[in-house]
């Protein structure tokens, strides 16, 4: 009765699948058509011609799959395993043919919608480990029913045998500690969207498989309230210039990769981009070890200190300016260690007299709801990059030279930081207005 019973669900259960894969079979070249302007007609003939799986999507896979497992240590298991489908009722055969088969309809299925090798290899895997471990088991019952009723030199060679199997799996058992052991550190990428979600503008970035879900609240979980928009992978042949002209800010990219474009010394991803911040290597983390780069150098270069926080560079698309026009600018900062409270940015333009003319005050960064002020700015190699600025010139400003200064202030006392002379200021370029 029980096994008519499950006879049934099987089959219910295969009627159902039936279905589905129908369904999806036909609704897979529309979404495909949604998203290609040259598929605006297309024929019963062609979307199935379009759906059906050839031999060839199947072999990316199976390489991944056989690529990952130890044959020769599972080996033993799956021998065990027929042993024990030979030797049990058929009930259990049943069974373990039905797990089989469910393997394999997921194997096709995932087929169908030709997604990322390693989607089908993660699930292939396991089964093919866990009934491995199955097999397994099957010789340690047999063993221990063995060595009950056998002599000391059989026991001696029933034990050695033993030996030798799990001597094969040491390989495997050490490297499932160790990936357990990472599990339980905390991984780098959870830094890295804390940091942008506070440091960085809502932009367009470019990076590897190992990072491409990390600012998305859609696949990866991100929960800031700075917007980030994947534009694709660094590694294709696409060059800066072009990734600019898309509009894309940064990237993310291996920090081992971007160590040796430096010792190269000619990759536009080394003289082109600025290193804004390091993941480097780490015991104490998971996760990959990466930098992230601003898609341009620095334009201009800067001196100067304020407390612990030196000024190392502004962009400043020109100079020279018009009355009622606005100078849109950014500075570029590093500190030495963190202040004791938050500060404010001022920049200011000051006439030959050093008088205020235009001036333009606020965060640093260019996060609106200040997460990340002053107080968090705790990693001396990290190159801050700032909001950006637009000192908006008046109408009636008299040509001439003038001064854009910059500095630090509190905003409850208007306290600023001063430099190591004392002054409550810092230079940052001469701007000639026409």
């Amino acid at each position: 009765l029980n096994g008519r019973r499950a006879l049934r669900m099987v089959a219910g259960n295969m009627g159902r699948f039936a279905i589905f894969s129908s369904w999806f079979l036909l609704l897979t070249p529309f979404l495909e058509a949604f998203q290609n302007e040259g598929m605006d007609n297309l024929a019963w003939a062609g979307i199935l011609h379009n759906s059906l799986p050839g031999f060839t999507d199947f072999l990316a896979p199976l390489r991944s799959v056989l690529t990952e497992l130890s044959l020769l240590a599972l080996l033993p298991g799956w021998l065990g395993l027929v042993w024990l489908a030979r030797r049990e009722r058929r009930k259990e055969r049943f069974a373990l043919a039905f797990i089989l088969l469910s393997a394999l309809a997921w194997f096709l299925g995932m087929s169908l919608v030709q997604s990322d090798a390693v989607q089908y290899a993660i699930p292939a895997i396991s089964l093919l480990v866990l009934l491995a471990g199955v097999g397994y088991a099957r010789w340690l019952q047999a063993a221990a029913l063995w060595l009950a009723r056998t002599s000391r030199p059989r026991w001696l060679a029933v034990t050695t045998a033993l030996l030798a199997l799990l001597a094969l799996n040491l390989p495997n058992a050490w490297t499932a500690l160790n990936d357990t052991w990472q599990l339980t550190l905390p991984d780098q990428r959870n830094d890295l969207a804390v940091w942008a979600d506070g440091s960085l503008p809502a932009s367009k970035y470019i990076t590897n498989y190992s990072n491409h879900r990390t600012l998305n609240s859609s696949w990866g979980g991100y929960a800031g309230e700075t917007r980030f928009e994947y534009a694709g992978n660094p590694f294709s042949d696409t060059t800066i210039a072009e990734w600019r002209a898309q509009d894309v800010l940064f990237a993310i990219v291996p920090h081992f990769q971007y160590g040796l474009w430096r010792e190269d010394g000619v990759h536009e991803f080394a003289t082109q981009t600025t290193l804004l911040k390091s993941y480097p290597p780490s015991d104490a983390y998971r996760g990959p070890a990466m930098v992230v780069l601003l898609l341009h150098s620095i334009q201009h270069q800067a001196t100067g200190k304020l407390g612990p926080i030196r000024l190392i560079g502004y962009d400043l698309p020109s100079r020279t300016a018009s009355a009622g026009q606005s100078l849109n600018f950014h500075l570029y900062w590093q500190a030495e260690a963190a202040t004791a409270t938050n500060y404010q940015v001022f920049n200011h333009l000051l006439d030959a007299e050093g008088n205020l003319v235009a001036q333009i005050d606020g965060p640093p960064l260019p996060d609106p709801l200040l997460r990340r002020g002053t107080m968090d700015w705790d990693d001396p190699e990290e190159i801050i990059y700032s909001r950006e600025y637009a000192l908006a010139l008046p109408e009636d400003l008299p040509p001439g030279q003038y001064s854009l200064v910059t500095g630090f202030y509190r905003r409850d006392n208007g306290q600023r930081l001063l430099t190591p002379t004392g002054e409550d200021s810092l230079w940052v370029a001469r701007i000639v207005v026409e």
